[in-house]
């Protein structure tokens, strides 16, 4: 997939509407917007580098990051958890949930 194919894709996320949400959202949920946008940044830093995210690793940073946004846009009265947008986004076609294969 190309830089543009993304782009499309991104741009139209499926995202549940409503008024709780708030004009910083055009009214949609932000949850996915918000997580691809902490992903992308921690590609961009180096933090992530392959297809996976790690439980071990990279997913606690990506977990403040995902915070640390949500907070800029949302009320305090509004939380939320990244374990929301990272299993709706298995919904979106270039998204898709592994597991962890263990021996033992």
């Amino acid at each position: 997939m190309t830089l543009d194919h993304y782009c499309t894709l991104f741009s139209q996320l499926k995202r549940a509407p409503g008024r709780v949400w708030g004009p910083a959202t055009r009214n949609r949920a932000p949850h996915k917007p918000l997580l691809l946008h902490a992903v992308m940044d921690l590609i961009a830093r180096g933090v992530i580098t392959s297809r996976f995210i790690s439980i071990e690793g990279e997913l606690v940073e990506l977990n403040e990051l995902f915070t640390d946004y949500w907070r800029s846009i949302m009320p305090v009265t509004q939380t939320s958890s990244i374990a929301f947008p990272f299993s709706h986004l298995n919904n979106e076609i270039f998204w898709k949930l592994g597991r962890v294969h263990t021996s033992g």
